[in-house]
């Protein structure tokens, strides 16, 4: 039932819905209060959601249990913890590369590593990292949604904005992917086409 709701949790997550994965992640570890992986997962949305002190008290219960995870799981949790709490990217960077280098499927580690890239500014390597990610999962938003992102900040609007709209028919309330959307619009003058974009986003909720 514990992995269950963790499940639940990281589907909950990838498609940006942090309030709802939390109740399932405090939910997994109500069944299972040693389940240290459902506490990173439950920091990292708190994070997403601005709320720094639930986050970093949930880090120290995710640290506390790491003898509970597996090796991999042990590495994805000290590569979320360098690049969210510590912001140490280039220990994080470190961290992903051996994830990856060991476990060459593992879709955190080559999303964690694109995320990465895109914080020292490396927009080109970060379009690299999420093409590859996107080559395995396919189907999972959050992937895709980022690719359109990073495609948008190395000056790629053709891709950002057709793979924009290709999330957007499988998960129109994926609010992000408007922005490549508008930001083309704007590069070409289409004003119009912008402010619609916006509109589009602006309706998905606050």
């Amino acid at each position: 039932e514990a992995a269950k709701s963790y499940t639940t949790a990281q589907d909950l997550q990838d498609l940006g819905k942090d309030d709802e994965a939390i109740a399932h992640y405090e939910k997994a570890v109500e069944i299972d209060p040693g389940f240290g992986r459902a506490y990173s997962g439950w920091a990292l949305s708190a994070f997403k959601l601005g709320r720094t002190d639930e986050a970093n008290a949930l880090w120290d219960k995710a640290l506390m249990y790491m003898d509970t995870m597996t090796e991999r799981e042990r590495m994805r949790t000290l590569g979320l913890y360098y690049s969210v709490v510590t912001r140490n990217y280039p220990k994080a960077i470190e961290s992903y590369a051996a994830l990856v280098a060991k476990y060459p499927a593992d879709d955190a580690a080559h999303n964690n590593l694109a995320v990465l890239n895109f914080f020292m500014l490396d927009f080109n390597a970060a379009l690299a990292e999420g093409q590859k990610v996107l080559q395995v999962y396919p189907n999972v938003a959050i992937y895709r949604g980022n690719y359109a992102l990073y495609a948008m900040y190395a000056g790629d609007f053709e891709t950002a904005v057709a793979e924009a709209r290709k999330l957007l028919e499988s998960e129109p309330g994926y609010f992000n992917v408007w922005l490549p959307i508008a930001i083309h619009a704007l590069s070409s003058g289409d004003t119009e086409t912008a402010r619609q974009a916006y509109e589009s986003m602006q309706a998905t909720g606050e």
